[in-house]
């Protein structure tokens, strides 16, 4: 009976241990994107408005609003989403941009830098700012194969293009 009680005493120890090093792990990183964005490098081709989603996934009505990035024609810019893969769930554009305004570059899926299994990342898509305007750029959270079923999540972000 007491090594039963010293194994679930040490599988608890680790547990904590485990939860105070991702709580560390994600303090630093948030402290390293405050800083980037506090002082952005002048080799980065990224514009210094990465946009960061919120992670609490109840949003109030007020927090539907779109975002606002502003750019200059030619400078890109990036939009990060929290993602699970392994959920099945990735992001995608709810509508066609329009390209006379902003085109894709691309879109990539960070790791979450746990080991844990299942852990979300990000997704980081990448825009490019071609000509003055103001768009709406419309992502959807989904399972690509689910054609019938609403998305889980939406987000939109207003792009306005100036000279």
């Amino acid at each position: 009976m007491k090594k039963l009680r010293a194994i679930a005493a040490l599988a608890l120890i680790c547990s904590l241990l485990t939860a105070t090093q991702e709580i560390a792990a994600t303090e630093q990183k948030a402290g390293q994107i405050a800083e980037a964005l506090q002082n952005p490098s002048p080799e980065s081709k990224l514009a210094a408005m990465k946009i960061e989603e919120k992670k609490d996934s109840t949003l109030s009505q007020t927090e539907h609003q779109p975002t606002s990035i502003q750019a200059s024609p030619g400078e890109e810019f990036a939009i990060t989403l929290q993602s699970n893969p392994t959920t099945g769930y990735r992001w995608e554009l709810a509508a066609p941009l329009e390209e006379e305004v902003v085109k894709l570059v691309g879109n990539v899926y960070q790791s979450p830098e746990t080991k844990l299994i299942g852990a979300g990342g990000q997704e980081v898509w990448t825009f490019k700012a071609v000509g003055q305007g103001e768009i709406i750029i419309q992502m959807k959270y989904v399972r690509p194969w689910e054609k019938d079923i609403p998305p889980v999540q939406t987000k939109q972000f207003k792009v306005v293009v100036i000279e």
